[in-house]
C-alpha cells in the first residue's frame, strides 16, 4: 500500500520539468492578458473625443458649443455650417463669425481673443459658437436670401429650413492628427415655436487626411 501511495509522488518528480514549463506558460498568458487590458485602456484614454452640442435651451436662439473631452489638446481649425432648406443646402464658414452681444462669456474667455475661434482647447475646455438664429440668418444672407424678420428667421413665405449640420476640422494631440467631427440638428416646428434637436446622441468623428488650403 505504501508503494501505491509513493507512485504519484515519483510521477511528479519525474515530470517536474513539464509542470514548470506549464506553470511558466500559464503565467505568461496571465501577464499577456493584463498587458492587453492595459494597452486597451491607454488606447481609450488617448482616443480623441470632441463634442458639438447646444446650450441655453433647445430653441432657435440657443447657442452651439464645441468641447474637447480628449486627454490631449485639440486645435480648432475650421467650423463649417450646412443649412438644409427646401431650396437646397447653404454652406458657410462660421469660424470667425460672432454674436454682436455675446451672453455666455464664461465660454468665450477674454474678449480680446474673439477675433477668431482658431485656438487650442485643453482637456475639458469648451468654446461657444453663435445662436442657430444668427447662423441661419448669416447663411441665408451669404446665399442672397433676405429674411425680413431678424428675430424670427424661420418664418419665411418661400422656403423652409429643415436642419443644420456643424462640421469641425481639428488638429489633435502631439502628432497633430487631423479629425473631422460633425453633428446634425433638426429644426422642428411646434405650433409656430421652432425647437432645435440633435438627430443622434453623440457627435460623429473620423480621421481625415489633411490637405493644406
Amino acid at each position: 500500500m505504501l508503494n501505491w501511495l509513493n507512485l504519484p509522488w515519483h510521477w511528479l518528480l519525474a515530470n517536474v520539468k513539464v509542470f514548470n514549463a506549464l506553470t511558466t506558460f500559464a503565467t505568461l498568458l496571465v501577464w499577456a492578458g493584463f498587458l492587453q487590458v492595459f494597452l486597451h485602456q491607454v488606447h481609450i484614454a488617448r482616443r480623441p473625443r470632441l463634442i458639438i452640442n447646444r446650450v441655453l435651451g433647445n430653441h432657435i436662439n440657443a447657442y452651439f458649443l464645441i468641447g474637447n473631452m480628449s486627454s490631449g489638446e485639440a486645435f480648432v481649425d475650421s467650423i463649417i455650417a450646412r443649412v438644409g432648406t427646401s431650396q437646397g443646402v447653404w454652406e458657410l464658414d462660421i469660424t470667425d463669425i460672432f454674436e454682436e452681444d455675446i451672453v455666455i462669456d464664461e465660454f468665450e474667455g477674454d474678449r480680446s481673443q474673439r477675433a477668431t475661434r482658431r485656438r487650442t482647447l485643453s482637456q475639458g475646455q469648451c468654446l461657444a459658437g453663435i445662436t442657430f438664429n444668427t447662423l441661419i440668418r448669416r447663411a441665408a444672407e451669404a446665399h442672397g436670401v433676405t429674411w425680413g424678420d431678424k428675430e424670427h428667421p424661420l418664418h419665411h413665405p418661400e422656403l423652409r429650413v429643415d436642419e443644420v449640420e456643424l462640421r469641425l476640422g481639428v488638429f489633435h494631440g502631439a502628432e497633430k492628427r487631423y479629425l473631422e467631427a460633425r453633428r446634425r440638428f433638426l429644426l422642428e416646428n411646434a405650433q409656430g415655436a421652432f425647437s432645435v434637436q440633435p438627430d443622434a446622441m453623440v457627435t460623429h468623428q473620423r480621421n481625415r487626411r489633411y490637405r493644406p488650403r
